[in-house]
């Protein structure tokens, strides 16, 4: 759960992260000009070279009308390598307009 979204900077706010599939999952979400970017980024600590398969579904639900939900999900699997951190989103993935005015 994230808190004032209004008042994000660019500076990424991130999740507690969660495990699965032996990986951490956390959130990373900022402000991207006009639009509220969100990323899901996955954690390895074992090796460098890594990749898992993973079909995210991502969900921005209002807080003052559990009845508005934003949503984007992928429609196939994607594979995340790269160091020890690499993340999937958009850095658009909605309006703040569009996102304030509901």
């Amino acid at each position: 759960r994230f808190n004032e979204i209004s008042k994000l900077t660019s500076t990424e706010v991130y999740s507690h992260p969660t495990e699965i599939g032996g990986l951490n999952w956390r959130i990373m979400l900022f402000k991207t000009d006009d639009h509220l970017s969100f990323f899901v980024e996955a954690q390895n600590n074992n090796t460098e070279n890594w990749s898992c398969s993973a079909i995210v579904e991502r969900q921005l639900i209002s807080q003052k009308c559990e009845d508005i939900v934003h949503s984007k999900s992928s429609k196939k699997a994607n594979v995340y390598t790269k160091g020890i951190y690499d993340n999937w989103g958009r850095s658009k993935f909605i309006s703040f307009k569009d996102l304030f005015d509901e």
